[in-house]
C-alpha cells in the first residue's frame, strides 16, 4: 500500500518550517496536497532527494515551508553526501528568505546551521527507514 511518511518541525530562528516527505508514488503527493490545500507541486520522481521550498503570510507574518523529500526507493541511495548535500539547499533557501547572501561573513552561521539541518535529516531518516 503506497505510504506517505511526514514529519514537520520548526526552524528555530530563522521563522520558518522544515518539513520532510518520503514518498512512495506521485499519487500520495497528490492526496496529501488535496487535503492541506497546496497547489502547484512538481514532484521529482527521478532524483534519490531533493528540497523544494514555498512561503505563506500568517497574521501578517511571513513563513516559508522548507522540503525535503526522499522517494522510498530511492532511499538505498541516501549516504552521508546526499544528506549534505540537502541540507546545503535547505541552508541556501533559509538565507533566500533572509534577504542574506551565502558570503565569507556569514559562513559561521551557515556552517551551524548547516549541522543543525543535517542532524534533523539524519534524526528523520533514522526513525523512519527500517
Amino acid at each position: 500500500m503506497p505510504e506517505l511518511i511526514v514529519h514537520k518541525e520548526n526552524i528555530p530562528i530563522y521563522n520558518g518550517y522544515l518539513t520532510f516527505f518520503i514518498y512512495d508514488s506521485e499519487d500520495d503527493f497528490l492526496k496529501y496536497d488535496k487535503k492541506n490545500h497546496i497547489v502547484g507541486r512538481s514532484v521529482l520522481s527521478d532524483a534519490t532527494a531533493y528540497v523544494s521550498e514555498s512561503s505563506f503570510y500568517n497574521k501578517g507574518l511571513h513563513y516559508y515551508v522548507i522540503e525535503v523529500v526522499f522517494k522510498k526507493e530511492n532511499l538505498k541511495d541516501v549516504n552521508t553526501g546526499v544528506i549534505a548535500h540537502e541540507a546545503f539547499h535547505v541552508v541556501e533557501h533559509i538565507f533566500k528568505h533572509m534577504g542574506e547572501k551565502n558570503s565569507i561573513k556569514a559562513s559561521e552561521p551557515a556552517a551551524y546551521l548547516l549541522g543543525y539541518v543535517a542532524e534533523r535529516i539524519r534524526a528523520f531518516l533514522d526513525k523512519n527507514v527500517k
